[in-house]
């Protein structure tokens, strides 16, 4: 049990509890970037890929077995007929994929930054509610450091009540998903550090980078990662904004835990935002 977890899951109930949630569907938005983008996968010596569908030859490579003893039909994606009647089809494919934990849109897990940590996961609530965006994409700096003034004044522009923001979505300038660059913005531990306390309540971070830390910094728990699991802020990283068609600057997370990116170390969502009319 982790006492201090604990203690903010009971400040964030009961701040949901004063909360009547209404959200519109058309105001709905897919913040999802998909595993198989080639920009959100650190590319760690081929042993973190983006997902990809792996074809017979490339199966056998990973598994390390020998041509001359793969059975020729056992381990393809082949698709196949499965049908009893000869009327008519019912095909079905069978894929063999090769991922990671940290591929597309995931949220990262204690595991994945402390040794024996306390608690598996974090708690369901941290990623769905009440949300707001701080949005430093109009920044024009070269520097990929999110800066304290910055930050501050995009949550000073909400116009709400500190203590009510639990949950913050930062956008920053990201545009190229197609390929891995170590350029994205991230934070400093330092902001990381104010940021917590500048939000009391923060329960969840998310943030359209690859990670809220240089990809060149560890161990990861003494910089920003660190700092946001010292007040158990849970990660959410590699959403995007890009089918966002309005300014919304506050508005409802879901979030949906796929079945098959489910790590000690991460897991792997679909993220909806519903935007609030101001």
């Amino acid at each position: 049990m982790d006492e201090q977890l604990q203690e903010k899951l009971k400040v964030l109930r009961a701040l949901e509890e004063k909360d009547e949630c209404c959200v519109k569907l058309k105001n709905k938005t897919d913040l999802t970037v998909n595993v198989s983008s080639q920009g959100a996968s650190f590319p760690y010596h081929d042993y973190t890929p983006y997902c990809q569908e792996l074809n017979r030859d490339q199966i056998l490579k990973e598994l390390g077995v020998s041509d001359e003893h793969a059975q020729r039909n056992a381990i393809m994606n082949t698709s196949c007929d499965v049908s009893s009647s000869k009327d008519g089809v019912c095909v079905v494919t069978r894929t063999v994929l090769l991922s990671n934990s940290h591929a597309g849109t995931h949220c990262d897990q204690p595991a994945h930054f402390v040794k024996d940590p306390s608690v598996r996961w974090f708690d369901d609530i941290q990623y769905n509610g009440k949300c707001y965006i701080a949005d430093l994409s109009n920044v024009k700096d070269d520097s990929t450091y999110i800066k304290q003034s910055e930050l501050k004044t995009a949550i000073d522009g909400l116009n709400a009540n500190l203590v009510n923001i639990t949950r913050l979505l930062v956008r920053t300038n990201r545009t190229n998903w197609n390929k891995w660059e170590e350029s994205f913005c991230h934070f400093d531990k330092d902001v990381a550090s104010w940021l917590c306390n500048y939000l009391p309540n923060l329960a969840l971070i998310a943030i359209d980078s690859p990670s809220v830390d240089n990809p060149n910094k560890a161990p990861i728990i003494n910089y920003a990662h660190g700092q946001f699991w010292a007040h158990r802020v849970a990660i959410m990283e590699n959403i995007t904004f890009e089918r966002m068609k309005h300014s919304y600057n506050h508005g409802y997370l879901f979030t949906v835990w796929s079945q098959i990116q489910e790590h000690d170390d991460s897991r792997g969502c679909q993220v909806f935002f519903f935007g609030e009319d101001s």
